[in-house]
């Protein structure tokens, strides 16, 4: 999900992607990027435990399931955890889809999709149906 902002409650930090993102993506240099990566991490990582109380006064999930079937299975190439991310984002999020770049989300995408309502997709995938809207609507 792309989200730029800091210092915000935690359930807040769900946005939708701007369609020009995809488009025309930012050129970041090389500090930028760390940055950005170091900023994504730690947001990551304050979001778990509000998150993970939200699910479980919700039911969404007990202890024992995160415990043995989610936890730190969903890291991605820069050390946040996809996961947190893609359950604050079936909480709270008023989306069809989870974009993402993770992998390892996106090979257990049914299951997560079945059992917590939120579609994942890739950010190709994304744009594709994105095209496919704009034809419907130029039809």
């Amino acid at each position: 999900m792309y989200n730029m902002t800091k210092n915000i409650n935690p359930y807040q930090r769900i946005s939708a992607i701007p369609k020009d993102l995809f488009r025309n993506p930012p050129q970041l240099t090389s500090d930028q990027k760390d940055e950005l990566i170091s900023r994504m991490r730690n947001a990551s990582e304050k979001m778990r435990e509000p998150v993970l109380k939200q699910a479980y006064e919700q039911g969404i999930l007990t202890v024992e399931d995160y415990e043995s079937k989610y936890k730190g299975h969903f890291y991605d190439d820069y050390g946040c955890d996809s996961f947190i991310q893609y359950l604050n984002g079936a909480m709270n999020a008023k989306a069809e889809y989870f974009t993402t770049l993770n992998e390892r989300l996106i090979k257990r995408r049914d299951e997560l999709a079945d059992k917590f309502g939120l579609k994942i997709a890739t950010l190709e995938e994304i744009s594709a149906l994105m095209e496919k809207e704009k034809k419907g609507y130029d039809a």
